[in-house]
């Protein structure tokens, strides 16, 4: 399993408002056919929140996994536009045991740094 941004799994900077493609791509290798319940996560300065389905909720509330399903190999994006410097990072886990509860089996992660449009982002390495 494999999140990016923009086509990189090592922290990236962007500039406020530089929309930035969140990609997934799980290889489900030995598990696959095994039913698992999928979590995105983000957490940061701009908060920290669950996607369930269709929209992002507060961390607070009850987190549900936004899918059960057979684990195959697939991949998915989406877009995100910061609106305010600061970091956040984004995770997938996904988990064997589905029982609407959060047991971390394969996880990962990526980092942004969003920096202020004045400021010429530079590479982490």
């Amino acid at each position: 399993m494999d999140i990016e941004a923009n086509g990189h799994d090592t922290p990236i900077i962007v500039k406020v408002g530089e929309p930035v493609t969140i990609k997934v791509n799980v290889d489900a290798g030995d598990d696959e056919g095994v039913t698992g319940e999928y979590w995105l996560g983000k957490s940061g300065t701009y908060g920290s929140q669950w996607f369930n389905g269709t929209k992002w909720v507060p961390k607070y509330i009850l987190p549900i996994p936004w899918k059960s399903q057979p684990i195959a190999p697939e991949e998915f994006s989406f877009k995100w536009v910061p609106r305010a410097p600061g970091v956040q990072m984004f995770q997938i886990v996904i988990d064997e045991k589905v029982d609407g509860r959060l047991n971390t089996r394969f996880v990962d992660h990526v980092v942004i740094t969003v920096v202020k449009n004045n400021i010429e982002p530079t590479s982490l390495k």
